[in-house]
């Protein structure tokens, strides 16, 4: 009798095409009330949005402006 060697599968393969979520810095932007109507700014830096928040306070009001984070 011959000795029969126990099937032992390989170790499964990560899919080719499979991608994870992108990778991206987050970006801000400023969100501001202009005569009772809602505005927003482009998307720019942390740093950027705070300045932009600041000016859009100092000319719209201190409650009509903030920063928005995607």
């Amino acid at each position: 009798m011959q000795y029969i060697k126990p099937h032992i599968p390989s170790p499964r393969k990560p899919a080719r095409n499979r991608q994870g979520p992108p990778v991206h810095m987050p970006q801000f932007c400023v969100f501001y009330a202009k005569d009772g109507q809602e505005h927003k700014t482009a998307w720019m830096s942390r740093e950027r949005a705070h300045q932009a928040a600041a000016m859009m306070r100092a000319k719209y009001g201190e409650q009509n402006a903030i920063v928005y984070m995607d």
